[in-house]
């Protein structure tokens, strides 16, 4: 995949990613990989990360950088892997519309 995306940060355990979205605006975005009751499999979590240090994934910031923002999260992706070669990542949008999209 040749597209461009942003550079992110992670933590030690490569389970958060944190990089800002440039558009209209500068939008600081997390990925977040969490685990699930079942053994082995992440759900995905992308979200605006406030200023008071919550999320928030409901929001449409129209940035006008959608698809820098999904290649972002496809390297994330990448990363998280390579750190959890074993796990599975399940994701859907929080709406229709997203789940569509994703």
């Amino acid at each position: 995949m040749n597209y461009p995306f942003y550079q992110f940060t992670l933590s030690g355990e490569a389970l958060r990613y944190e990089f800002t979205s440039v558009g209209k605006q500068s939008i600081s975005k997390v990925v977040i990989f969490s685990t699930t009751d079942l053994s082995g499999i992440y759900s995905l979590t992308l979200a605006n990360l406030l200023p008071d240090g919550s999320l928030d994934d409901m929001t449409i910031n129209d940035n006008g950088d959608m698809e820098t923002i999904l290649a972002t999260v496809l390297q994330c992706m990448i990363a998280f892997l390579d750190q959890y070669p074993k796990a599975i990542v399940a994701f859907s949008g929080s709406s229709m519309a997203r789940t569509r999209l994703y």
